[in-house]
């Protein structure tokens, strides 16, 4: 990030007020260390999942059919996303069309749906 601000303060390009403003640091932090940041902290969230290491399985019941087994790996705008690791595949749901969600720790066996 220092290398940025260096960058940015030596520019020919760039306005002086733009170089000269009390927000460069905040703007440089926004636009380099924080996507550095949560770039390697998804690709280590995605190893994890990718790998069958969660010790939390899920079953989701959808339009009264029950999934079990699945990762949950997190909310996608009004969606959840799911990750089945006997298919290696994700799986993408939208939040109104889930009727019920079960979170166990360990492997959760797919519950009977009650129609």
């Amino acid at each position: 990030m220092a290398i940025c601000a260096v960058i940015v303060r030596v520019s020919a390009v760039l306005p002086a007020f733009f170089k000269d403003s009390p927000w460069l640091v905040y703007v440089l932090a926004m636009l380099v260390y924080v996507s550095f940041s949560s770039n390697w902290l998804g690709s280590e969230r995605t190893k994890k999942i990718a790998a069958d290491s969660s010790e939390h399985t899920v079953a989701v019941t959808v339009d009264g059919k029950v999934q079990g087994g699945l990762i949950l790996a997190g909310r996608f705008g009004d969606s959840y996303v799911f990750w089945d690791s006997g298919q290696k595949h994700a799986l993408r749901v939208r939040a109104d069309d889930v009727s019920r969600l079960e979170i166990a720790r360990g492997s959760l066996a797919p519950a009977k749906s009650a129609q």
